[in-house]
């Protein structure tokens, strides 16, 4: 158990650690199994195989990992790549270098930019309240699109064959695929903006 406060800490390898940092820095080398309640810290893992984060007003810096858990209100997280990742925010921005196989992010006043998503991702689902989604495909990645929003702008490669497009009113909805269209990026967004590219 780790009860952390205006302190720093630093670990080479840390297993099965759960606990709470207020105040604090933590540097972790390698990880896993980790569960934090954390706020007003920073704190960086640079390998991890699983964390599970609760945090308030906290700067996450993560270098690989492969689970991702967090919860997050009023935070800033930079990560390298991870394969799954599973956030519900606040008044967070993410910044994500590399996706491998499945993000669920269920965002309010927030933005993520995801640098690269794998070519053999299953599921990407974007659900924001006042974000901004910027996701880089790239013409490797083969995927269906399936988007609305609501005073929402939507803006899609010209290489995604559109099957559906409606625009009435304030109301936006598109879907289409491109590539062998394996893996699927489901977005439902109200006041934001969606960049796939």
């Amino acid at each position: 158990t780790l009860d952390l406060g205006y302190g720093k800490a630093n670990f080479l390898n840390a297993v099965n650690v759960a606990g709470s940092v207020s105040y604090g820095e933590i540097s972790v080398g390698e990880c896993r199994n980790i569960a934090l309640d954390s706020k007003y810290s920073d704190l960086k893992f640079d390998r991890a195989n699983d964390i599970a984060l609760t945090s308030k007003y906290d700067d996450f810096t993560i270098g690989t990992i492969h689970d991702l858990a967090a919860n997050t209100k009023y935070g800033d997280l930079k990560v390298v790549s991870a394969h799954n990742v599973v956030m519900t925010s606040q008044y967070t921005d993410l910044k994500l270098g590399w996706l491998g196989t499945r993000g669920d992010f269920d965002m309010s006043y927030g933005s993520v930019k995801l640098d690269a998503l794998d070519k053999n991702f299953s599921e990407l689902k974007l659900d924001g309240n006042y974000t901004d989604f910027s996701i880089v495909a790239g013409k490797n990645v083969g995927y269906k699109l399936d988007a609305t929003g609501n005073y929402a702008d939507i803006k899609y490669p010209n290489s995604l064959n559109v099957s559906r497009f409606d625009e009435s009113g304030n109301r936006i909805s598109v879907s289409g695929s491109t590539g062998d269209g394996r893996g699927t990026i489901k977005v439902k967004l109200n006041y934001g903006e969606l960049i796939v590219r």
